[in-house]
């Protein structure tokens, strides 16, 4: 294998973490905050000044059980970062705030040093010089992001590019200012290099009183690749160290970073020793997206599997098991896969089986699928308000809704909150209408003790990936009336008999009735399995999110600043967290603060019986104030599964700042948060 690989790199800051362990409890007692017999946790004084912020080190011996109150102490002294190399990896079932620490598995590589190493380099297409001393030139700092690339913070997914850069930028200054290298050696095309672009660089350190110097970032630029830059650029730092009485030369990289170490062991390293170690930030301005989708870790191999099988046609076994594992965890008699929750909803409109003149009930504060879906059919949606408190209809909004005309109700539990099905489900009965539920929000929230969407005679869900459990575009339609069941496999596969045929009931299929192609490819029931295996886990999460919001914000409630949404009884879900303010103004005002500290809000619907397409084809009924309050004075925070504390702190905090409210510290935020 060639040495010339583009990007190799050693984290300094993962060397520190290991060598603190190898040197035990001296290293350790230096600075930091000490409990009774040793520190638990340390600050680094040589990451601290790589990346112009406080960086800790967590002591190998803290366990999972002692997590909580350490970090509290190091977010208490102001440390942006902390590190945490434990004495045994954790297993098992994980606390719920360890998704906050990432994981990086990281090689330590030595070689020796001696005095025949101190020798002229080889004659080469380029010239090497020191850099120097003095802020960086742009190109030696983008070279750095290159060395950053195969790092453990650019695989860190709550780092964004721009602060990645940041992190890279400070650590290639520090470099050449000579705060943290000894000696940064770089390449050029030619003997004047100075006024050039550089090729590469290296950056070496010879602490004080050791014989042992080590590498910081080693990078090659990509358009270089096997001319060399690498080895020369190495070979020049075994001489300087060489030189500088060194004996040995180390260096720390990621253990996945395969080109690295292949450069390494051919420029004479051997390794040392491999560690896994955490890291958690604990006071970084992130962009917190409004939404992150959460992948399990098996779609690919799901995938991969129904590839190989050569299983991409609709009803193969993953979309079957799919299917199943609904109807045995939601408690409902036929579960129907559909390629999106919009056509889920086309699919029960159709078996609602609307005449001419026919009308729906349904909120005006829903997405457009909900009205679109009935109006194809014919039906006329007649638009009733939301209560103040959940925004679901009632009722007490749909009684006076009824006419002769009415045919169906659509019910929609906005945000995962169910709305009071059993008023409605009993008017339903006396005038014998049907009751469809749109579920989208709700997959596993619940109505004493029922699953939202097996209430009605037909419940559709969403897999879009702004849900909870995705699959890319993605639904279901529940059939909850065993009437409705056969027509509904017909319906299901295009107006025909294919299901049967699928089955072997039949010899062919043919055309029966109307129908559409509702029906997904296996390859997006492969995708769902591997979420719904762990749907309850991933719902889990986002209740603890939507729960420390509820308590952290319940201060701006009392103050009258702000309404926020029920409290999460355990039958909710955790889809959606969203607060009211007092007017527009006020809504779009925090919104505008929000997007300055980079956190990423939004609204939500315009109500359908204000937008141009429900004034042509539906009505509305009675007063609408809730609807048209949500319409403009609703805000949906941040929500997804593996949000941290630090993430929720940034948000609340960005909140309270706007609010002129007192704000909650970050070890507050991490109580509460483990708690939840």
């Amino acid at each position: 294998m060639s040495t010339q690989r583009a990007v190799v790199e050693g984290n300094s800051a993962d060397a520190v973490v290991v060598l603190q362990r190898r040197h035990g409890a001296k290293a350790a007692a230096e600075g930091g905050v000490a409990d009774a017999a040793q520190p638990l946790w340390k600050q680094l004084d040589f990451d601290s000044k790589v990346f112009k912020f406080p960086v800790a080190s967590i002591s190998a011996d803290v366990t999972l059980s002692d997590m909580q109150p350490v970090l509290e102490k190091c977010a208490a002294n102001g440390m942006h970062l902390a590190y945490w190399a434990p004495n045994s990896i954790p297993t098992g079932d994980l606390p719920e705030w360890f998704t906050g620490f990432a994981a990086a598995s990281n090689v330590l590589l030595r070689r020796s040093v001696s005095p025949s190493d101190i020798k002229p380099q080889p004659p080469a297409s380029f010239s090497l010089a020191s850099v120097p001393l003095g802020p960086p030139a742009r190109a030696l700092i983008e070279l750095g992001f290159t060395a950053g690339q195969r790092s453990r913070f650019r695989a860190d997914p709550s780092l964004t590019q721009p602060q990645f850069e940041r992190l890279y930028t400070a650590w290639v200054e520090n470099c050449t200012q000579r705060r943290v290298a000894d000696e940064v050696l770089a390449a050029y095309e030619h003997s004047d290099g100075a006024a050039e672009q550089p090729l590469g660089f290296i950056t070496i350190k010879l602490p004080q009183g050791s014989n042992t110097a080590s590498i910081g970032l080693l990078a090659v630029s990509p358009a270089c690749q096997r001319r060399g830059v690498g080895a020369a650029l190495m070979q020049s730092a075994v001489a300087w160290a060489a030189a500088a009485g060194a004996q040995q030369l180390e260096v720390v990289t990621q253990a996945d970073n395969a080109p690295a170490l292949a450069f390494y062991a051919f420029s004479g390293f051997e390794q040392v020793s491999s560690t896994t170690t955490y890291h958690i930030w604990l006071e970084v301005q992130q962009r917190i997206r409004q939404n992150v989708p959460y992948f399990t870790g098996s779609e690919l191999r799901n995938l991969s599997s129904a590839m190989e099988a050569e299983e991409i046609r609709s009803c193969g076994p993953f979309s079957t098991d799919c299917q199943r594992w609904m109807e045995q965890h939601m408690g409902t008699g036929t579960v129907l896969l559909t390629s999106a929750g919009t056509t889920a909803l086309e699919q029960a409109a159709l078996l609602c089986d609307f005449q001419p003149g026919d009308e729906v009930i349904m909120p005006s504060y829903t997405f457009v699928s909900t009205a679109n879906a009935f109006v194809l059919r014919g039906a006329t949606p007649v638009f009733v308000d939301v209560r103040g408190d959940t925004l679901n209809m009632d009722i007490s909004t749909i009684v006076p809704a009824l006419s002769e005309r009415t045919r169906a109700i659509v019910v929609v539990h906005y945000a995962g909150v169910a709305v009071d099905m059993d008023p409605i489900m009993e008017l339903a009965r006396e005038r014998g209408l049907l009751v469809v539920e749109d579920n989208a929000h709700g997959f596993l929230s619940t109505y004493k003790g029922r699953a939202l969407g097996t209430i009605g005679h037909f419940g559709c869900l969403s897999f879009h990936y702004t849900k909870n459990i995705i699959c890319g575009e993605g639904g279901a339609l529940l059939v909850n009336d065993a009437a409705f069941r056969d027509r509904a496999h017909i319906t299901w596969e295009k107006g025909t008999n294919r299901f049967d045929f699928i089955n072997k009931k039949v010899d062919k299929y043919e055309w029966i009735d109307l129908g559409s192609s509702f029906v997904p490819s296996e390859l997006v029931g492969a995708f769902l399995h591997s979420q719904l295996l762990e749907a309850e886990a991933i719902n889990t999460r986002r209740r603890r999110v939507s729960k420390a919001y509820h308590q952290l914000l319940q201060p701006l409630e009392a103050s009258g600043a702000m309404q926020l949404m029920p409290l999460d009884d355990g039958t909710g879900n955790g889809h959606i967290f969203w607060i009211m303010l007092p007017s527009k103004s006020a809504r779009d005002g925090l919104a505008k603060a929000l997007g300055a500290a980079s956190v990423e809000v939004y609204g939500h619907y315009v109500p359908l019986h204000l937008s141009p397409g429900g004034q042509k084809w539906g009505r509305a009924v009675g007063d609408m104030q809730h609807t048209v309050e949500a319409g403009a004075q609703l805000l949906r925070l941040p929500l997804w599964p593996h949000m941290t504390c630090v993430h929720v702190h940034q948000v609340v905090k960005a909140v309270c700042q706007h609010m002129g409210a007192d704000c909650p510290s970050l070890s507050q935020v991490l109580r509460l948060f483990t708690a939840c």
